[in-house]
């Protein structure tokens, strides 16, 4: 006679795994994926800029499955391009802070397009500079 099939019940869906050979870790790790609640993707990098050259990028974290590539605009001004990436009204920046010895400066983000996001480096006397970014944390999250 053919066994009924077995309905989840608390306690059961150990047993029922194990039954096909797995343990309950192993089972959580393939299921994650699929239970997390994340609201928003992120890419998370450390930027560095000296002279006229654009920054160079290490990337911590990258969830947003697109190829960014970062640019010097301008003295003081540099964009993150990624064609059709952040959701305009969805997209967040946050830059810094910036490492000790950049004399006052700050930072401005602006996300300009679809396509490009700005951190804009600006000195005490408001005017863009360069070689103030080391290992300056930025991260950036494109929101459901």
């Amino acid at each position: 006679m053919a066994q009924p099939p077995v309905i989840y019940k608390p306690g059961k869906l150990n047993y029922v795994w194990n039954y096909l050979g797995k343990t309950l870790k192993d089972f959580a790790a393939a299921l994650s994926p699929y239970l997390t609640n994340t609201t928003y993707k992120v890419y998370s990098a450390l930027l560095t800029q000296s002279g006229s050259s654009d920054p160079t990028v290490i990337v911590l974290q990258d969830t947003l499955d697109a190829q960014i590539n970062w640019y010097r605009a301008g003295a003081g001004s540099y964009y993150a391009e990624s064609y059709g990436t952040w959701t305009l009204n969805k997209t967040t920046m946050t830059v810094g802070p910036l490492p000790d010895g950049s004399d006052g400066a700050y930072v401005q983000t602006k996300i300009d397009t679809e396509d490009q996001a700005y951190v804009i480096v600006k000195d005490i006397a408001g005017l863009t500079t360069d070689d103030a970014l080391s290992l300056t944390f930025v991260e950036i999250r494109v929101y459901n």
